[in-house]
């Protein structure tokens, strides 16, 4: 019988298209958990939800624009330590407001 191959960590992504909210406690601990659920607790209470765009990445949309791409690292990145990052999209910084 062939081995089956193990998915990839953007497979099992696509698959579900998992929320942030439910992905961040497998990749931060304390300050940093409650930083990145909070920020993303005040997004979604300023309409702009987060959706999964491609593996431990998410982005921000805010009347039919990306704003921003949330980011988990995990040991797979160069800094090998578990963070998160916040990339602003700023083409249309003057219509935030």
């Amino acid at each position: 019988m062939p081995e089956q191959k193990e998915l990839s960590l953007y497979q099992q992504q696509k698959a579900a298209k998992p929320m942030i909210e439910d992905v961040i406690p497998d990749y931060l601990d304390g300050e940093m958990r409650k930083a990145a659920l909070d920020f993303v607790a005040h997004m979604r209470a300023n309409k702009m939800k987060p959706v999964w765009y491609t593996a431990n990445s998410w982005k921000a949309i805010y009347k039919s624009k990306c704003i921003c791409v949330i980011k988990l690292r995990n040991d797979d990145w160069k800094n090998a330590e578990h963070s998160w990052s916040v990339h602003p999209y700023l083409n249309y910084m003057s219509r935030y407001g």
